[in-house]
């Protein structure tokens, strides 16, 4: 038993360091990757959606409610107090069956 225990744990090291090795983009399941709509690698601040009255808005981020900065590769959005509400970030973008793909990092966060 000693020894099946040994090489399961042998076998599933391997197989996640191949997979990890031949990694690219993870596998979908339920839909095909199609040609990419966004990409941001926030090295630095990002164009900010504007509205002007009667006009559509323009195409950004809408960084609204929190205080936003980019720090390290990264949009860090920190709540204030006076709007009593956690910081969001929106995106909006017309999509249909879509791959959403991206990378979170919460450092300090009180709750998630």
């Amino acid at each position: 038993m000693k020894h099946l225990l040994t090489f399961l744990a042998g076998a599933s090291a391997f197989a996640v360091a191949l997979s990890s090795a031949v990694a690219g983009d993870p596998d979908t399941l339920l839909a095909q990757r199609g040609k990419l709509l966004v990409s941001e690698d926030f090295s630095s601040p990002v164009e900010a959606a504007k509205a002007a009255p009667g006009k559509p808005w323009t195409a950004g981020w809408r960084l609204r409610p929190g205080q936003w900065e980019f720090v390290d590769g990264a949009m860090k959005g920190t709540e204030l107090a006076a709007d009593k509400h956690g910081a969001v970030a929106r995106y909006p973008l017309k999509f249909q069956n879509v791959v959403i793909q991206y990378d979170v990092r919460l450092d300090g966060c009180r709750q998630t």
